[in-house]
């Protein structure tokens, strides 16, 4: 394993670009989801809180009571947001919040998503610390009690705090209970060192019950990578199977971006079976394609950590006898006594499967014959596949490669279709490359050189089965992209930097196709060279934003 370092400036800055883009703007949502995470967030009074709820459907805000939706402190503004404005999502505004309106701040669907896997709500609790708070709150007392603590305050208000050394703890009761008497505490350590890791116990007392609950603390002297394989670095699944998870064991701190690659591409841009969880990543419906080179990238990029750890996937298919070939002989089914017959059977799997013949005596006693059995062996799926190298831009080159095996099908072309007046023409592609035959397949590539948006349509791939004499078609959609003028997404700021420290300019521009960004230093370029500042690019095809940083400058 290598640091990312290793692996060349361009891979990291890759990370850094597509991380900054988001990948769950146009995944599906398990229900709410709030801006702030985790079950409780402490701020401080006089802060101003912001809480965004996103989801798939429209929903509504639950509150406590102390805060009424009248005031002039709140307000909720609804947007549209997500991938093409398809997901629903309110953002709620606290300005100058007060102790009094600490509490559970719920998100909640209007209505009942069909998936009943799917929850409804999302809740947080919000704690707002302020000092000697004053709650002006009658108290109706229908029963008698006595309260234990540590220590009084004369003050009006119920609440009690104690201060050791650098920690401070704070009790509160309650604001709406009924019959129980709720205290929250809050353990906050200031500026914390090396000693102060280690197990923290909350010990509670009311009457006769007592409980505990431990807590362990971690105390870091800087960032750190640690990431290792959960099992070998091989892995093997079937196809067909309806989802695959590939994890890998890591400890770090602070939580790195994450980034995974196939084959040395993002994942995002092989796939939209392919859903990063945490450190891991889940490939849906596995196929044959999926077999490959895997690499998880790990970035803290404000302490210039970096780690990758790369895995193999090996996708096994299941053996599939192709009987349309071995059952469409012509006829006549009789044979003359005497003559040479051929039997066929083509296979696909993955590996490659073992072909085992069984023959079977017949009763009659002037059966002579002899048979010559052969097998032939695939190299693609269903005997027929056509690819896309990638959805071409105005002026670039659309590529086209088509792959059939040589024992069931000849005479393979491309084809474009066209329909004119409700009739689908075909029309023959010229300056077709010579077919590549292979031990089990023939290739048919074709190359249209600096395309045009009339470039678009349906190609097709047309072959002939052996057997049948059928002409068989496997059609690509083609949409030329239009050429879009490159324009910066923001401006720059400038940057005051200590000496011997480091700092990260970045260069975020948009544009079809990928804009070429280029640093200046007082006019002139900057350079690659030993001890200058370093300048990596990374790109995102499904957002289209590319970023330039320098990430360490003079």
């Amino acid at each position: 394993m290598v640091s990312c370092w290793d692996t060349g400036v361009l891979l990291c800055a890759l990370l850094g670009g597509l991380l900054l883009t988001g990948s769950s703007s146009g995944s599906k949502l398990k229900g709410p989801e709030l801006s702030l995470k985790g079950t409780q967030h402490v701020m401080q009074a006089g802060q101003t809180l912001y809480l965004k709820c996103r989801g798939e459907a429209a929903h509504s805000w639950s509150l406590p009571e102390t805060v009424r939706k009248e005031s002039k402190r709140l307000s909720i503004t609804k947007s549209a947001c997500g991938r093409n404005g398809k997901q629903f999502c309110s953002t709620l505004t606290l300005n100058a919040a007060q102790a009094n309106h600490t509490g559970f701040y719920s998100c909640k669907y209007l209505s009942i998503p069909a998936s009943k896997k799917k929850k409804t709500e999302s809740t947080i609790y919000i704690f707002i610390n302020e000092k000697l708070a004053k709650f002006d709150t009658v108290l109706k007392v229908a029963y008698s009690a006595t309260f234990h603590t540590l220590s009084s305050d004369q003050s009006e208000n119920f609440c009690v705090e104690e201060t050791k050394k650098r920690a401070s703890i704070r009790q509160r009761i309650g604001q709406h209970t009924s019959i129980a008497i709720v205290f929250y505490s809050v353990l906050v350590i200031d500026k914390v060192q090396n000693k102060d890791k280690g197990l923290y116990t909350c010990h509670v007392k009311s009457g006769p019950s007592f409980k505990s609950v431990n807590t362990s603390v971690h105390v870091y002297d800087k960032a750190f990578i640690t990431v290792k394989h959960r099992k070998q670095h091989v892995l093997e699944t079937t196809a067909g199977k309806r989802a695959y998870r590939l994890s890998v064991k890591v400890k770090a701190f602070p939580s790195p971006e994450v980034l995974w690659l196939k084959d040395g591409f993002p994942v995002t841009e092989k796939s939209p079976r392919y859903l990063v969880h945490g450190y891991s990543l889940i490939i849906k419906d596995v196929a044959a394609e999926d077999a490959g080179d895997y690499t998880i990238l790990l970035a803290i990029k404000q302490s210039s950590v970096f780690k990758n750890l790369t895995t193999i996937l090996i996708v096994n298919v299941k053996p599939q006898i192709y009987e349309k070939a071995v059952s469409s002989f012509p006829d006549p089914t009789l044979y003359p006594l005497g003559s040479r017959q051929t039997l066929t059977c083509t296979i696909y799997g993955l590996p490659q499967p073992t072909v085992t013949w069984f023959w079977r005596a017949c009763n009659h006693s002037h059966s002579k014959a002899s048979e010559v059995l052969y097998s032939y062996f695939i190299d693609v799926p269903n005997g027929f596949h056509v690819n896309l190298e990638k959805m071409p831009t105005e002026g670039e080159d659309l590529k086209l490669s088509c792959t059939v095996n040589k024992f069931l099908y000849r005479d393979i072309t491309w084809i474009l279709l066209r329909t004119v007046k409700n009739r689908t023409m075909h029309h023959s592609i010229s300056k077709q490359k010579m077919a590549i035959t292979k031990e089990y397949s023939v290739t048919l590539n074709v190359t249209i050189k600096n395309v045009s948006l009339e470039d678009s349509g349906t190609y097709a791939c047309r072959a002939r089965n052996i057997y049948t004499g059928e002409e068989i078609l496997q059609k690509k959609e083609v949409t030329i992209r239009d050429q879009e003028a490159p324009h910066l997404l923001r401006n720059l700021s400038d940057h005051t930097v200590a000496i011997s420290s480091s700092t990260t300019l970045d260069c975020h521009a948009t544009g079809v196709p990928e804009p070429q960004i280029t640093w200046f230093k007082n006019h002139h370029k900057i350079q690659q060279e030993p001890g200058s500042p370093s300048v990596g690019h990374s790109h995102s095809r499904e957002e289209m934003q590319f970023q330039e940083s320098i990430m360490k400058a003079e």
